[in-house]
């Protein structure tokens, strides 16, 4: 039985590790902001040198150096040297975060505990921008183009970064996490008034864009002779994206605000059939001949994540009504909002894991959803908070990136990187020291890239 397969996996039991290990990854901006302000606050020459004000390309390339030195190494710590202690590193982080600022000079502090800027910008009459979904796609991006490599060295014990039957893990994160900000961030979920024709031709490119990088990667996959992926033997997460995103758009606008709803009665629905015997069907997808059966699972993948689009729509018009209502009290109602979600769905997650079946990624089933949508609103959570307290005062080029560039071509990027450096590199032949030179070497390759177009002001965002 299924269920059976699944509960002999011991990896069903990181659900608490990568609460801890996202919170810290989560609040990995404000530790370098906390950090590059307290040296700027002793040493008025580093300030200087922070702000570059002659603009010089080599003092540019010099604290872009410095910016990855105190973030990407965090996620190579955690994931490898802290991740059997990451329950003590996680009080630590929160030291750098919440008392390092009292340590700084007065004039610096002044502001530490009262964010004068507004949760939500007003870009144009109507139009807001997020200004905490910054960090959160950030880091949400950054944790997905280091798994996807990590999972493929054999570092330690490697606990965390794959699951191959059950439990989770921080690969199988991305795609659940990557769909639920997108439907946050959307511009669906900011236009109240859109008709379908419009929602139609917005959603074209992006869906076109998707479907055809998803037919070249199956196309890749099949003449490298790869074998078939955990989304089935053909399909694949940009096939998943351009299929949400072409549905998505004939959700009715007067639907949208009441969409964790629909979110919630399609992941049960779905997680009946399993129930009922889908699961056999569409696993080991090895056992059917026909196209169909070997990409049922991949299909059926995207039944379970069109449920976190559809909370992540949801939620994306609620902060936008917050946002128009201007009101005073507006962090207040984010964060009781946030909060609700999130222990809505863990309440979920814990019920439907004991009455159903554990966390199961590969059939993304009920268990799986929830998590990953009170997951995702954890992270939103761990940016809000300290992004309303501690006062922006130093940029980080490594995480304008991902935020202000398009997350496809980031995430492409990211996958075409990996594919190189894995045909470059047979990994798992190599020593653990020089896995952890290249998988430094690759993201800071990757975050140079997309740094240098953050700086040349080369727009790249449509998404």
């Amino acid at each position: 039985m299924f269920e059976n397969w699944i509960k002999a996996d011991p990896k069903t039991h990181n659900h608490w590790k990568m609460f801890i290990q996202v919170m810290i990854m989560s609040s990995n901006p404000f530790i370098h902001d906390n950090i590059i302000t307290f040296f700027c606050s002793y040493f008025p020459k580093f300030e200087d040198f922070r702000n570059n004000k002659g603009n010089k390309s080599w003092i540019t390339c010099l604290n872009f150096l410095i910016d990855f030195l105190l973030t990407i190494p965090v996620l190579f710590l955690v994931f490898t040297f802290y991740e059997r202690g990451i329950y003590l590193v996680f009080p630590i982080s929160l030291l750098f975060i919440y008392v390092l600022p009292f340590f700084n000079k007065p004039s610096n502090i002044t502001k530490f505990g009262t964010n004068p800027q507004r949760s939500t910008v007003m870009l144009a009459p109507g139009k807001f921008k997020f200004v905490f979904m910054d960090y959160q796609i950030s880091t949400v991006f950054s944790l997905i183009s280091f798994a996807i490599l990590y999972c493929d060295t054999t570092m330690f014990d490697n606990n965390l970064s794959k699951t191959t039957k059950g439990g989770i893990g921080s690969m199988d994160l991305g795609a659940g996490l990557i769909i639920f900000t997108s439907g946050i961030t959307s511009r669906q979920a900011r236009d109240e008034k859109s008709s379908l024709k419009k929602r139609f031709s917005q959603s074209l490119i992006m869906t076109f864009l998707c479907l055809n990088i998803g037919i070249i990667r199956s196309i890749m996959a099949e003449l490298m002779r790869k074998g078939d992926s955990s989304h089935g033997s053909h399909w694949n997460i940009f096939l998943m994206l351009a299929t949400i995103m072409f549905v998505s758009v004939f959700i009715p606008n007067i639907v949208i605000p009441y969409c964790y709803i629909l979110a919630f009665a399609i992941a049960l629905v779905y997680q009946i059939f399993l129930k009922a015997g889908l699961t056999n069907y569409i696993i080991p997808w090895s056992q059917h001949k026909d196209f169909f059966g070997r990409n049922a699972v991949g299909l059926c993948q995207t039944i379970g994540l069109f449920s976190c689009y559809l909370m992540g729509l949801g939620l994306g018009r609620r902060f936008y009504t917050i946002a128009c209502q201007d009101r005073k009290d507006e962090d207040t109602v984010i964060l009781v909002t946030v909060l609700k979600h999130m222990f809505a769905w863990f309440a979920i997650f814990l019920l439907s894991y004991f009455i159903f079946e554990p966390t199961g990624p590969t059939a993304c089933n009920l268990p799986y959803v929830a998590y990953i949508l009170a997951m995702g609103h954890f992270t939103i959570l761990a940016v809000f908070i300290p992004e309303r307290i501690i006062p922006k005062l130093s940029t980080n080029l490594i995480y304008d990136g991902p935020a202000k560039s398009s997350r496809l071509i980031y995430f492409v990027t990211a996958n075409l990187f990996t594919g190189i450096t894995n045909i470059l590199f047979d990994l798992e032949k190599h020593s653990v020291l020089l896995q952890t030179i290249i998988l430094i070497s690759y993201m800071l390759i990757l975050h140079a890239l997309f740094a240098a177009l953050v700086k040349f002001k080369v727009k790249t965002r449509f998404w």
